[in-house]
C-alpha cells in the first residue's frame, strides 16, 4: 500500500502479552465460535492495515504457533503480521505498546493500538477511524464511541468510548520516550483527539473473565455482532484525554 495524502497507510499494534490472571485459561487461545480470540481480533485489522505487529509476552511461543497456524487468515494476511516478544511484559501494557511502536514501520501514517482480547470490533470501525484520520489532519488521536445499551441514545453521556485507538506517526517518538510503566491514556492526554461515533458495540466488549466469555459465546451464536452499516460521525475534537 503506497502512502500519500489521499491514501494514507496504516499499521496496527495488537497487544497480547498478558498473563490472563482473571481467566482460568490463556486468553489469546480461547475459542469463540471455534476461532481463537487473537485470530478474531486480527481478521478485520488485516483488511485495513499494511503491517500488523502482534506483541506477545506470556506464552510467547504458543502465541506464535497459534497465529502462524491459523487457516482463518489468508496468505496475504500472514505476510503482514510480525510477532514480537516483550521480554518486560510484566511491567505493564504500556511496555508492550512501546515494543510495538518500536517495530512499527515509519512509513505508516497512522497506527492502530488494540488489545488482543477484543474479538468483535467490526472492520467498518477501523475504516471509520481511517476516514476521520484523512478528514482532520490536525488531530493526533482518534477514538471510537458507541451507544451502550437500549435507550442510550436518549441519555446524556450515553456514548461509551472504546478501541481501537488510532495514533498519528508524528507522536510515535514521544511515546517511545516514556517510561515502561506509564499509562497510554495519560501519555496522550495533552494531544488533540477526535471521538468518532460508530454502530459497533464490539469496541468495548473485551474478554476479562469467565462471565465475559459466556456472554461473548452467546452473542456470537445469536449473530448479534454481525456486520452492520456504520453511521459514523465525528462528535468531538479536543486537546484532552479520551
Amino acid at each position: 500500500m503506497k502512502s500519500n495524502a489521499t491514501h494514507p497507510a496504516f499499521g496496527a499494534i495488537v497487544l497480547a502479552a498478558g498473563v490472563s490472571s482473571r481467566m482460568n485459561a490463556w486468553k489469546p487461545g480461547i475459542a469463540v465460535g471455534g476461532i481463537p480470540l487473537i485470530v478474531h481480533a486480527l481478521i478485520p485489522i488485516a483488511r485495513v492495515c499494511k503491517q500488523i505487529v502482534v506483541v506477545g509476552g506470556s506464552q510467547f511461543e504458543k502465541l506464535e504457533e497459534l497465529v502462524r497456524g491459523s487457516g482463518k487468515l489468508g496468505k496475504a494476511d500472514h505476510q503482514k503480521i510480525e510477532i514480537v516478544e516483550n521480554k518486560k511484559y510484566t511491567a505493564g501494557m504500556f511496555s508492550s505498546v512501546k515494543v510495538g511502536m518500536a517495530r512499527a514501520d515509519q512509513s505508516n501514517d497512522g497506527i492502530f493500538v488494540v488489545p488482543g482480547d477484543m474479538p468483535f470490533i467490526d472492520v467498518e470501525t477501523y475504516r471509520t477511524l481511517a476516514a476521520s484520520f484523512q478528514t482532520i489532519p490536525e488531530v493526533d488521536v482518534f477514538v471510537p464511541a458507541a451507544f451502550a445499551g437500549t435507550g442510550a441514545r436518549e441519555k446524556p453521556g450515553g456514548l461509551k468510548k472504546g478501541h481501537p485507538i488510532l495514533i498519528r506517526q508524528r507522536i510515535r517518538v514521544s511515546i517511545l520516550q516514556e517510561n515502561d510503566d506509564a499509562v497510554l491514556r495519560d501519555v496522550l492526554k495533552e494531544r488533540s483527539f477526535a471521538v468518532c461515533t460508530v454502530d459497533d458495540q464490539g469496541i468495548y466488549l473485551d474478554i476479562d473473565n469467565e462471565a465475559d466469555l459466556e456472554r461473548a459465546n452467546s452473542k456470537y451464536k445469536r449473530a448479534l455482532l454481525a456486520p452492520v452499516t456504520q453511521n459514523a460521525n465525528i462528535i468531538a475534537t479536543k486537546s484532552q484525554s479520551h
